[in-house]
């Protein structure tokens, strides 16, 4: 079962500016699993974490992805190899207080390895373009700025004006 984002998790503003391409959110769409252990920033988490998740949670991991066993950053290749023509946006605070703990690192840990990703998409994904919101903070698209909305519209209805935002 693919990761639904029901209304409630979609500001209105949001959900009526993509308008018919709702769908793109929806089941049926390539899109992470639930108990996908990626279903968040893929990042290195503190030592010793990745290996015990993947574990504890026997993750199903891609059968064409031998290095996700052991480096999430190995995610970003594989979706970019196999969905080569899709693409991927990443929203995120520039040190997220939730996730950040959740990994075992400090906020400038966590903003280190988000902006070491941002690096990395920017060089050899395309299709692959981040937003990450100023601040600390979890769950950017809970009060999206007019700028966060836009670069969503932008993201699934095709615009080829979407690029990546930092601050």
């Amino acid at each position: 079962m693919g990761v639904e984002l029901p209304g409630q998790w979609v500001p209105a503003t949001l959900r009526h500016r993509l308008g018919t391409h709702q769908d793109l959110l929806q089941p049926g769409r390539p899109q992470l699993e639930q108990r996908d252990p990626t279903a968040g920033q893929p990042i290195e988490p503190a030592a010793g974490n990745w290996s015990m998740w993947i574990d504890a949670w026997n993750a199903q991991l891609p059968a064409g992805c031998p290095g996700c066993k052991t480096d999430p950053g190995a995610f970003v290749d594989y979706f970019q190899g196999n969905y080569p023509s899709s693409r991927f946006g990443l929203v995120s605070y520039q040190y997220d207080t939730v996730i950040s703990t959740f990994m075992g690192l400090s906020l400038t840990q966590f903003n280190t390895e988000l902006l070491g990703l941002a690096s990395n998409m920017d060089a050899h994904w395309p299709n692959g373009h981040y937003f990450i919101i100023q601040g600390a903070s979890h769950v950017g698209l809970l009060a999206p700025t007019s700028q966060l909305e836009t670069w969503v519209t932008q993201l699934v209805t095709g615009d080829p004006a979407w690029t990546s935002v930092k601050p």
